[in-house]
């Protein structure tokens, strides 16, 4: 009896060193679980707060790059507004250099068309002086009673220059002059026109030069009466005054333009000079804007490869992570499974135990 009871004691003891080994075994992968679960909060909280500041660097990054791409931008407009503003200098300075070019023929047209006018002035001047001269000369012979007609060839060479005349005044003075007047002066016939004298001269279109338009004023200058001659001779008088009065208009006009001109000629000076200034500056700018814009693109370039690289480290991060995430939960998974088959053998090595007790129970009755 002493023996069996030593052998269920035995037995007992060996029940109980069993079931704490499994015991033990699930003690330890609970220790293991909690250890991984300790290790894993770690690491993650560890690769969170790396991506947290990745992010941050990012946006930051993200930042500085459009920053660098909006100065390239920038710079880039610059250079395209630095290069129309330095093609509207050189249209700016060929239109003005034409335009002087243009203005100095056409200023060497007008000299010589003024120079042709002073000189067909005088020469009128000189023939109606002439005139004079042979009309004094021949007065105290008209008074006799001798005809116009001695005077009839330098009368000829005034018709010449009819064209610096008003038709009137010129018909005026051809009627008297002609040897038919003296019959007309005395009888009252009607005096006949330069038309039906004839002066056998073309215009020439010379009346292009807008010279002064000649009045005669014969009833200011009380020409009416007296002879023929002394007539001739007043009229020659008035047509000397409107020939005088005319060139001072002329030579009035050249100098006014010869004067419109020499302005015209500072004030281009003076543009001209601002604009080659400008454009000295604008060419300095533009020299210093495509550097910067090198510069510009290699910085914006560089921040570009910097914010890829910052992605990339993202994207490893978050690889990291969700591999430790899932070797985690399948450890996690082993050791449970583990515990449960732990368990499961207690169970069933319980059963075993318990039966057995039964049975040497009955065997002891």
């Amino acid at each position: 009896m002493a023996a069996l009871m030593s052998v269920k004691v035995q037995a007992q003891d060996a029940v109980d060193d069993a079931l704490n080994v499994l015991k033990d075994l699930i003690r330890a992968q609970q220790d293991e679980q909690a250890a991984h679960d300790a290790s894993y909060a770690r690491e993650k909280a560890r690769i969170e707060n790396t991506l947290a500041q990745l992010e941050d660097r990012r946006q930051r990054k993200r930042a500085e790059c459009d920053d660098s791409k909006a100065h390239v931008d920038f710079v880039q407009d610059e250079i395209t507004d630095t290069q129309n503003h330095l093609d509207f200098i050189a249209k700016r300075v060929a239109t003005i250099n034409q335009q002087r070019i243009d203005l100095h023929d056409g200023r060497c047209e007008a000299n010589q068309v003024f120079i042709q006018s002073l000189r067909e002035h005088r020469d009128a001047l000189d023939v109606i002086d002439f005139l004079i001269q042979d009309l004094q000369t021949y007065q105290a012979e008209l008074n006799a009673g001798a005809s116009l007609a001695q005077v009839s060839s330098t009368v000829d060479k005034l018709r010449a220059f009819s064209y610096l005349f008003k038709a009137g005044t010129l018909n005026e003075f051809l009627q008297l002059a002609d040897p038919k007047t003296e019959a007309e002066l005395t009888d009252g016939t009607k005096q006949r026109s330069s038309e039906d004298i004839g002066t056998g001269h073309e215009d020439n279109e010379k009346e292009a030069l807008k010279l002064k338009q000649f009045e005669s004023g014969t009833d200011d200058r009380n020409v009416v009466g007296g002879s023929a001659v002394e007539r001739i001779i007043g009229l020659l008088n008035a047509l000397q005054q409107h020939l005088r009065e005319s060139m001072t208009d002329l030579e009035t006009n050249e100098i006014r333009a010869a004067i419109d001109l020499a302005n015209w000629l500072d004030k281009t000076e003076d543009e001209l000079a601002e604009l080659a200034a400008d454009k000295e500056r604008k060419t300095k700018y533009l020299q210093k804007l495509e550097v910067d814009l090198e510069t510009a693109q290699n910085v914006w370039k560089q921040c570009e490869n910097e914010y890829q690289q910052i992605l990339e480290a993202i994207a490893t991060n978050e690889a990291e992570l969700e591999r430790r995430t899932n070797e985690y939960h399948d450890e996690t998974e082993r050791r449970n499974n583990e515990i449960t088959l732990i368990e499961e053998c207690i169970k069933i090595f319980q059963e075993r135990v318990s039966s057995m007790q039964d049975f040497l129970a009955n065997q002891a009755l």
